[in-house]
């Protein structure tokens, strides 16, 4: 085989192994919370759920990899936290956190909370708000 079919095959090949490696990254843990309470199919919170999630897609990168968002208000309020390892760039974290939502909502169709953990980002929601010493902590959505 001449040098140049060589280097194209190897390229090729390492190509599409990088390609799969990415594209086929599992997680490596997730949580269904127990806490006995989940929500109903159609309901107002998979409604908000659903809007947070598709808020990550639409969302513009930063720098830090941190994201604390919440959608809807009240019993149907949902909160969420995503976090990135600080070595990841914000495309590549974002594409994680995309996955996280996705498969996260794949594992646990109708939790109200739920973690799940991957090697360069973790994502989290739950119907509990978090709070930052007395003040409730998390960005809305709409």
């Amino acid at each position: 085989m001449d040098s140049s079919l060589q280097f194209l095959f190897i390229s090729f090949t390492i190509s599409f192994l990088l390609t799969l490696a990415v594209a086929q990254e599992e997680p490596l843990d997730y949580s269904r919370m127990e806490t006995g309470v989940n929500f109903t199919i159609n309901s107002t919170y998979e409604t908000n759920l659903n809007r947070l999630i598709s808020s990550f897609s639409a969302n513009t990168a930063n720098d830090y990899g941190f994201y604390n968002l919440s959608s809807g208000e009240g019993s149907n309020r949902v909160n969420s936290t995503a976090l990135c390892r600080g070595d990841v760039g914000s495309g590549d974290c974002l594409g994680c956190i995309n996955n996280a939502t996705t498969e996260l909502r794949s594992l646990c169709p109708d939790q109200r909370e739920a973690i799940i953990w991957y090697n360069n980002c973790m994502f989290r929601y739950t119907n509990h708000l978090w709070r930052c010493g007395r003040r409730p902590f998390a960005l809305h959505v709409e």
